[in-house]
């Protein structure tokens, strides 16, 4: 990966319109200078100068392998390692090395001690000088190499491998952390972001943005899910929460998501975003991925997880999202503490058409209970595992969003996302052992269950007046399913 020089803009004009001038005029002295000026110009096109890293992330604490082209001859050309931003001066550089009077090579450029985080340039100067010729982009930042999570299954069932949709991928995964840009965090370890990312990254990624549940802070708790999405080869970025804070003041989420991109703003691609999140970050997604809508231009999901109530939306009516929104909500049968009614209403109650979005049912098993901690990791005697149930009901719907809204592949739709006349439209259907049921109509699929609110956690109904949506319900409190739907009153 090479960068491109700074362009000489005066010069080069000035060479052109010469050469340009020569050839429209006449006479054995002006083809004498058509001859001698283009050599020149020519010279200039072949040495200018490039530098390139082999990919965007390194770690800090090992010497940088720099490679070069097209150097002008010279015994004192060097290389300079600088934070992002900072003056090319004396001190200002993290590390440095002479090029060896190489015209083109790769060198070492050996880094001081302990060097932070953050974005850096290599920057190329000749006959030591500090006037940079050209430079490149990069991160020295400190990162955990993580391991498989392990597969388990407590009935037995196989795991999906290789060509399956929902199998773990083949890529390596490493974690980075980084406080919270949010400054009431930002010094409490427990609230710390960490970005779960595919190893060796060469260009920004697509990336996943998922928001955790009451009080869990630390991504541990989904780590196979959110490996999952890394080993897919999209980042993940895990932001952790205090309390309902952000129900009562949304900026929390969104300077959080502002300045994690900002710093990340190499490896993160927001023309291409996922919103994902469980339980009250489920319900929160649905304002950011609409308060950001100049973010997903070239593709953007949201993947909601057993989702509390909806906060910074209109408390009634439809919610708008850009025209390329794909939405997959996703109910679990033994999950006294998530109303499906408001799942229903995110679900029923936006703009995006109905061939975009599904309702994602899982009833579960007598080994595999769909409660409201489907999407957490079991803790393994060997590590972090995940069962069938996580597998085809959580990781193969997934990866269709991810795969369907980042990459266009309209193979991988009808997953997530069936339509009409797809085998697993509106109907239960089974994978690998495990039952899960995909509509575009909660109300009118008989297999889908809607408890009386006698059955539900009382603090969580959906017709509580602390739902801001509360109007929304639907059916409203225990009225009929099959009745005509009317806002609640």
């Amino acid at each position: 990966m090479y960068c491109r020089q700074p362009p000489r803009i005066g010069l080069f004009l000035c060479i052109l319109f010469l050469c340009l001038a020569g050839r429209g005029v006449a006479g054995p002295m002006h083809a004498e200078e058509n001859r001698l000026l283009l050599p020149v110009y020519r010279l200039l096109a072949v040495h200018a100068p490039k530098i390139g890293v082999s990919g965007l992330l390194f770690p800090p604490d090992r010497p940088l392998q720099v490679t070069l082209n097209n150097l002008k001859p010279g015994s004192e050309n060097w290389v300079g390692i600088f934070p992002a931003g900072a003056a090319s001066a004396v001190g200002n550089e993290v590390g440095w090395a002479w090029t060896g009077n190489i015209r083109a090579g790769t060198i070492t450029v050996p880094l001081y001690n302990d060097i932070p985080n953050g974005q850096y340039e290599a920057r190329l100067f000749y006959d030591n000088s500090l006037e940079m010729e050209t430079k490149c982009s990069f991160m020295l930042w400190r990162s955990t190499r993580l391991d498989r999570p392990v597969y388990a299954d407590d009935g037995g069932l196989p795991e999906l491998t290789g060509d399956w949709y929902g199998a773990l991928g083949e890529l390596q995964v490493e974690r980075l952390t980084t406080p919270s840009p949010w400054p009431g965090y930002a010094a409490d370890s427990e609230m710390n972001v960490d970005l779960y990312i595919p190893a060796g990254l060469t260009t920004s990624r697509p990336t996943v943005f998922f928001i955790s549940g009451y009080g869990n802070y630390h991504s541990e708790k989904y780590y196979s899910l959110l490996y999952f999405i890394a080993s897919q080869g999209f980042n993940c970025v895990f932001i952790p929460h205090r309390y309902t804070e952000p129900d009562t003041n949304p900026d929390i989420l969104l300077r959080i998501l502002d300045g994690v991109t900002d710093r990340f703003s190499l490896l993160i691609d927001t023309a291409r975003v996922g919103y994902a999140g469980h339980s009250e970050g489920g319900g929160l997604i649905y304002y950011l991925a609409r308060e950001r809508p100049a973010w997903g231009t070239k593709g953007r999901f949201l993947f909601s997880l057993a989702a509390w109530w909806g906060f910074h939306l209109p408390t009634t009516g439809t919610v708008d999202y850009p025209a390329n929104t794909n939405l997959l909500v996703q109910v679990n049968r033994d999950d006294p503490g998530t109303d499906p009614r408001q799942n229903i209403d995110f679900l029923l109650h936006n703009n995006i058409p109905a061939e975009r979005k599904s309702y994602l049912y899982l009833p579960g098993d007598a080994a595999h209970t769909a409660d409201h901690d489907v999407s957490y990791s079991e803790v393994l005697a060997t590590g972090y595992g995940f069962d069938a149930l996580e597998q085809v009901g959580l990781y193969r719907p997934l990866e269709s969003l991810m795969r369907y809204s980042f990459e266009g592949d309209t193979t991988w739709k009808s997953i997530g996302l069936p339509d009409q006349g797809d085998t697993n439209y509106d109907t239960l259907y089974t994978v690998n052992g495990i039952t899960v049921l995909s509509t575009d109509d909660p109300l009118g699929n008989s297999h889908i269950p809607i408890p009386q609110e006698s059955a539900l956690d009382s603090r969580f109904l959906c017709s509580k007046d602390g739902n801001p949506r509360w109007r929304m319900c639907m059916p409203c409190r225990d009225s009929p399913r099959d009745q005509a739907w009317s806002q609640c009153q």
